[in-house]
């Protein structure tokens, strides 16, 4: 039987994987940083990585860098839009109040509010203002309560006219930090971005391979090895840290299904009623998304492919109508990309179905 001689290999760098692609824009250009300026301290006396290489690789992390900033502003939008929200459950609350209080056996009451009434119908329909007009139109809402002040307070309308007043002006200052912060360069898509640097860095990562085979001598090959060391102690710390948010990211949208499962839970049963179905047929996914500022609930329905949307008003549920893609197809359920947010909005009105549950459920959290 043949053997084979003994032959020893040489030994090579290998680089870990990273799984940098799934990283969020700001922990990818962080990423690209830290072994840009690992590799650019590095000092073999020979190697292909070029300062001009280097310079290109900067320049895109710098861009990325811009669009992860950019990217905040998306949160600053958000932030409006829940102001907005809040500033509208005031005056929505506040119009109710007025209304219901006219029809008070209290005197005192009945003409406090007869009084305010002919001033809210003004104001009836705000809530549906372009952002900037309801904003004036609040400022006006609010003087002309100011002039009433002794009614308000016989309807025990100040808290909720004040925190409409905050509601309103943290608003303005909100819009006003948008405006001051927009970013006025026309960025480059992330995607292109980000595809160019990971581009970069496989070559970046072929010379070093490169470098430490052509090595002159033990101490250059050293060198390579130690910058290869480093790299991937990098490489690896970030894909732990990208894993541990991942997980936590994960965990938390567990928990927050599982709360709104257990919220709807109560009114299901009313709803099967109301649509005619077989106990059980309806079953809360936990899943929600935004439509008209308002956030909807997706119900999963036996037998039917798409999704039931469903949003809870002044504890009734109230079926939404989800607004078709541009191919004509709706969603069955929300998109939820990792670099823009996963933010979803617009609609178009809402279904008229409108179901009471019993008396006995009291959850928390309704819009």
């Amino acid at each position: 039987m043949k053997t084979l001689k003994p032959f020893t290999l040489p030994k090579l760098i290998k680089f870990n994987g990273s799984n940098c692609s799934n990283y969020s824009n700001a922990l990818h250009a962080q990423f690209h940083q830290t072994l840009h300026d690992l590799v650019k301290a590095a000092t073999p006396k020979k190697w292909l990585i070029t300062a001009d290489l280097l310079d290109a690789w900067k320049e895109r992390i710098d861009m990325e860098t811009d669009i992860a900033e950019e990217a905040k502003q998306s949160a600053l939008t958000e932030a409006l839009l829940e102001k907005d929200v809040e500033r509208d459950s005031y005056v929505t609350h506040i119009l109710k109040l007025i209304d219901e209080f006219q029809r008070s056996p209290l005197k005192t009451m009945h003409e406090a509010a007869r009084q305010l009434a002919p001033i809210m119908r003004v104001y009836n329909g705000v809530q549906r203002e372009p952002a900037e007009v309801e904003t004036e139109k609040l400022n006006g809402l609010e003087l002309d309560l100011a002039k009433h002040s002794a009614e308000t307070a016989t309807l025990g309308l100040t808290t909720l006219i004040n925190a409409m007043h905050t509601a309103n002006a943290e608003y303005q200052a909100l819009r006003s930090q948008r405006r001051e912060e927009a970013i006025a360069a026309d960025l480059p898509a992330a995607r292109r971005v980000r595809r160019e640097a990971d581009d970069i860095l496989e070559v970046v990562q072929a010379y070093v391979k490169e470098a430490f085979l052509q090595a002159a001598d033990d101490a250059e090959k050293q060198k390579m090895e130690h910058l290869a060391e480093q790299m991937n102690r990098a490489i690896d710390d970030f894909r732990t840290t990208f894993n541990q948010r991942e997980a936590q990211r994960l965990n938390n949208k567990d928990k927050e299904e599982e709360k709104n499962r257990t919220m709807l839970a109560p009114f299901i049963p009313a709803l099967e009623e109301h649509l005619q179905l077989a106990t059980g047929s309806i079953t809360p996914t936990g899943k929600t998304r935004s439509v008209s500022k308002r956030k909807v609930f997706e119900l999963r329905v036996s037998g039917r492919d798409e999704s039931l949307w469903v949003a809870l008003k002044n504890k009734a549920l109230v079926e939404v109508k989800i607004p078709e893609k541009k191919n004509g197809k709706k969603p069955t359920t929300p998109k939820n990309g990792k670099n823009n947010g996963g933010k979803s909005g617009g609609g178009n009105g809402q279904g008229s179905a409108s179901v009471t549950p019993k008396p006995s459920a009291n959850p928390s959290g309704e819009n």
